[in-house]
């Protein structure tokens, strides 16, 4: 199984999270930017995350 994780706007966010419910083949980790703005500890949970799956691709 596949897992995928995306930030998208609020508009494609509703969408998105409907369409990956009728999807078995994968897992999709869904965040709005809208909701990551306003919680940054969230952000920063997320850069973690990713940092570890692909190491060196994340450098400020």
């Amino acid at each position: 199984m596949f897992n995928f994780t995306a930030i998208v706007w609020q508009n494609y966010y509703n969408m998105l999270l409907k369409a990956s419910k009728n999807i078995k083949d994968f897992n999709i980790n869904l965040y709005s930017a809208r909701v990551l703005e306003k919680e940054p500890q969230l952000l920063k949970k997320i850069e973690n995350f990713l940092k570890n799956i692909i190491p060196g691709h994340l450098k400020r």
